[in-house]
């Protein structure tokens, strides 16, 4: 404010021997805030972030992506402030960064903005301090703790026993579900229904489950996981398995996500296409072909001649089934 006093100059002058004048003097200082995202003061010295000013940034994935927060830096003093700087320091500082700075001077009754970057390097809560530094004769270095939380999803794919597959696993199991078992080519199909689980610290997002490799086109998701899954929760999806060939048909499941470490969660799965296979032999066992047009003594098809008035000739033939399933015979009839 303003300062005054009276200069007196003595001398042996007989009318002015106490030559004396008034003067004074305007003291000025810079008086620096930080206001938060609110608008409202940021303490200096303050222990506690809060999201309400912004000092708690929140959730951010460790992995991907980042949060920002802008503060202001006011002068409410009677001259201009000059700042020096905006750092960081304490146990993660690393994790914040000035990406935006103040300007160098701020004019009486203005402000000036600056921009903290938070990407965690880790999970958990990770904390540190902004020094704003300046020429306040009181706050010449205004400090305030910020905080922010590093999370990130963590899939898991349980079979039909509720036990997890390894992610990567090449070894189909009938436990597990990822071995399909034996199903018939030309008719019906076996379904196995896998569960997602999520048992990290923020939501998971699936994108898609697909399946390739050998038979793939044996395979096909018939139920689809849902697009998001929140932290301790879970969601299924389905496979159908109709062999289209005999034998061991072989594919790999992907189940695709933004986990960090495991965004291509795959496993083997199999099944077996199998069929019956029927021949009838004759007499001699011989096979009969179906469709022989052409009976024959060699193999019982030409049962001879017998009496009309009496008498009978049996014949005897044999069903063998040299498929890799039952074989259901449903009955033996004669036409013509």
């Amino acid at each position: 404010g303003t300062r005054s006093a009276t200069i007196h100059v003595a001398s042996d002058d007989a009318s002015e021997a106490d030559y004396d004048f008034a003067i004074q003097g305007l003291g000025v200082e810079p008086e620096i805030a930080v206001l938060g995202t609110n608008l409202a003061e940021v303490t200096d010295g303050d222990l506690t972030p809060t999201m309400t000013d912004g000092t708690d940034f929140g959730s951010n994935r460790v992995t991907v992506g980042y949060v920002e927060e802008t503060f202001v830096i006011t002068n409410s003093g009677t001259t201009v402030l000059n700042i020096s700087g905006v750092t960081t320091a304490g146990t993660h500082a690393a994790d914040f960064s000035v990406v935006t700075a103040p300007a160098a001077s701020v004019a009486l009754g203005q402000s000036t903005t600056f921009t903290v970057r938070f990407n965690p390097s880790a999970l958990g809560t990770r904390s540190a301090t902004i020094h704003v530094a300046s020429d306040d004769a009181d706050e010449a270095d205004y400090d305030f703790v910020i905080q922010g939380t590093g999370v990130e999803p963590e899939i898991a794919v349980l079979g039909t026993n509720l036990a997890e597959i390894v992610d990567g696993d090449i070894t189909p199991s009938t436990i597990d579900g990822t071995d399909f078992g034996s199903n018939r080519v030309s008719s019906g199909y076996v379904d196995r229904t896998f569960t997602v689980t999520n048992s990290g610290t923020t939501a998971l997002n699936v994108t898609g489950v697909t399946t390739n490799g050998t038979n793939a086109d044996d395979f096909s998701v018939i139920t689809a996981p849902a697009a998001s899954i929140a932290l301790g929760q879970s969601t299924t999806f389905t496979v159908r398995f109709q062999p289209g060939a005999v034998g061991a048909r072989l594919a790999t499941i992907h189940v695709v996500s933004d986990d960090s470490n495991e965004a291509d969660y795959n496993f083997a799965i199999q099944g077996l296409g199998v069929e019956p296979e029927i021949a009838v032999l004759g007499t001699n066992l011989a096979t009969v072909t179906d469709g022989d047009a052409t009976p024959s003594v060699a193999d019982g098809t030409d049962f001879g001649s017998n009496r009309v008035s009496s008498g009978y000739v049996d014949r005897t033939f044999t069903v063998t089934n040299s498929g890799t399933t039952g074989l259901n015979v449903t009955g033996v009839t004669t036409n013509g």
